[in-house]
């Protein structure tokens, strides 16, 4: 009986953070990429960006991986 406990112990969490990952896998949307700001110049570049990010200054969908 210990082993079967201790294999309950293993196999557990293991399962769980292998369904979760799925979940998270198959729920999660891709960020926009904003490519048209590659073709803009400085000024009027970083005036978009500012817009786009609601002036966080870093990109939050894709800094975070998307969750």
């Amino acid at each position: 009986m210990p082993v079967l406990r201790t294999a309950s112990f293993l196999v557990i969490p293991a399962v769980s953070a292998y369904g979760m990952a799925t979940y998270i896998r198959s729920s999660v949307q891709p960020a926009q990429a904003h490519s048209h700001l590659l073709s803009l110049n400085d000024s009027v570049r970083d005036a978009q960006w500012r817009k786009i990010n609601n002036g966080l200054g870093v990109d939050v969908g894709r800094s975070c991986g998307g969750i």
